[in-house]
């Protein structure tokens, strides 16, 4: 099966809700759940506004940490990543802010925010992207795998899926994932070693992680870090590497 391009929603995005059954429904006054992962290299924790309302699970989210669903209310939203802390804060400045977000009652966002916050003039400045979240069960024996490139300097990245105690493929699983864009794929469930490499370098591994992809679940791996030599002052754990996010447990 061909890998499917996943729907990147930037600012003035209508979501279709997606529901399931742990999610509300409704019109007025339902909900929606929100991922949200920290992929900026060059700041600390953040603060993450939903609405303007900070609540704890979303108040100083270290640098590539990822917070597990959190319900929110659904219609328009807007999402605003101050350095943290932000409380008491005479004017908090914003790292970065997407707003006009459309989210239905029972859908599901990852929210990322990536780039660099010194890097003002590029592709690479600091952003958000929301990604729409694919909540439906896979079927028995299935996973569904996807991959978000959120590294400002790797470039398109390719991804190999490979079983555990098995070769690596001539064929990336995911090919040529562009930085903020995202795919997703439907594998068997088992246990994986991802490698990501540069765009056509096989050869060239830039980082692996493992994975274990349970029958009928869902996860979201986000390829984030610094893939090319580190600045003067960077720690080491600022080089490319992966956060894993569940969007379907088992």
């Amino acid at each position: 099966m061909s890998p499917s391009r996943q729907i990147l929603l930037a600012a003035s995005v209508a979501l279709l809700a997606s529901c399931s059954p742990d999610s509300s429904t409704g019109g007025n006054g339902g909900t929606a759940r929100v991922i949200f992962v920290h992929a900026i290299t060059d700041t600390g924790s953040v603060d993450v506004r939903v609405a303007t309302k900070l609540t704890v699970p979303f108040t100083a989210v270290p640098y590539g940490g990822g917070t597990d669903y959190q319900t929110v209310s659904s219609g328009a939203l807007s999402f605003t990543v101050q350095a943290s802390p932000s409380t008491g804060v005479d004017t908090p400045i914003p790292l970065t802010n997407l707003s006009g977000i459309a989210a239905g009652s029972g859908a599901a966002l990852t929210i990322v925010a990536a780039g660099q916050v010194k890097d003002t003039a590029n592709a690479r400045a600091v952003g958000i992207t929301a990604y729409i979240d694919d909540i439906s069960l896979p079927a028995s024996g299935q996973a569904r795998l996807r991959v978000i490139n959120a590294s400002s300097d790797a470039g398109a990245v390719d991804v190999y899926a490979t079983a555990v105690n098995s070769a690596q493929g001539a064929t990336p699983t995911f090919a040529g994932v562009d930085f903020r864009s995202a795919l997703t794929r439907t594998i068997p469930s088992g246990s994986y070693t991802l490698t990501i490499t540069p765009l056509s370098e096989p050869t060239t591994v830039l980082a692996q992680a493992g994975v274990t992809l349970q029958s009928s679940t869902a996860q979201t791996v986000i390829v984030r870090g610094i893939a090319g030599p580190l600045p003067p002052g960077t720690p080491a754990s600022r080089r490319i590497t992966t956060t894993v996010t569940t969007n379907i447990a088992p």
